[in-house]
């Protein structure tokens, strides 16, 4: 490689001082351009265009952390980031986006994940993820979610599959606070029209009218599934 400025000669070592350093067309299996330099050396290596510069940069092994362009040209630029995989990228700039709020974080050997802000939280933490089928005779949709699913004709898996597909999720938090928002409504109404002895009668009113129609639509639902059979 040739040396443009800087080198060891320039080094300070009794005070510390690394002279910054710029190589010319380093070879590519010298340690400058195989191993993470932590120091003030920079390596150029001269190209004739920009495809050979993408062929450079991908030739080299494992994923760099940050690619940085510099070009006035925006279809330039966008080639390059296109063709070549990096965990961070910057135009006619370096360094600027790991002190910003963005994401910063490396892609393949150069790492996993991002820092900085919310994506730290989401990177060093797990989404869990919960469901839940009220425990009731009505949502088992008359067998067809079981196996063997050729049953009623040969519909039953099919019928299964398009009956997901439809069904908004449960609101589990939701629908309690629905109920007892209704509750509360109902009593406030009963003890404001009947009185004391009877909000009771009209809360019980209520609730055996919610029980009848899962009840019925339980019923329903068994009554079409045997219909079928």
């Amino acid at each position: 490689a040739t040396v443009l400025c800087g080198g060891s000669a320039k080094c300070d070592p009794a005070n510390r001082y690394i002279a910054p350093t710029v190589l010319i067309n380093a070879p590519t299996d010298s340690r400058v351009l195989t191993e993470e330099i932590f120091g003030p050396i920079l390596v150029i290596r001269e190209v004739d265009h920009v495809e050979q510069a993408i062929s450079v940069v991908n030739e080299m092994e494992g994923t760099p952390l940050a690619l940085y362009i510099f070009t006035t040209n925006k279809s330039v630029c966008d080639k390059v980031l296109d063709a070549c995989p990096s965990g961070g990228a910057v135009r006619n700039d370096v360094l600027i986006h790991f002190a910003s709020s963005m994401p910063f974080g490396g892609l393949g050997t150069s790492g996993y994940g991002n820092a900085h802000s919310k994506w730290s939280w989401r990177t060093f933490t797990h989404e869990r993820a919960f469901m839940y089928k009220p425990c009731h005779s009505a949502f088992e949709f008359g067998d067809i979610r079981y196996a063997p699913y050729g049953k009623y004709g040969g519909m039953s898996g099919k019928a299964f599959i398009a009956l997901v597909g439809l069904l908004p999720e449960i609101p589990v938090l939701r629908s309690r606070l629905l109920l007892a928002t209704l509750g509360a409504v109902g009593l406030g109404f009963g003890v404001a029209t009947y009185g004391p002895a009877g909000a009771r009668t009209v809360l019980a009113d209520m609730i055996s009218l919610v029980a009848g129609s899962i009840d019925f639509a339980s019923g329903a639902l068994r009554s079409f599934a045997a219909g079928m059979r």
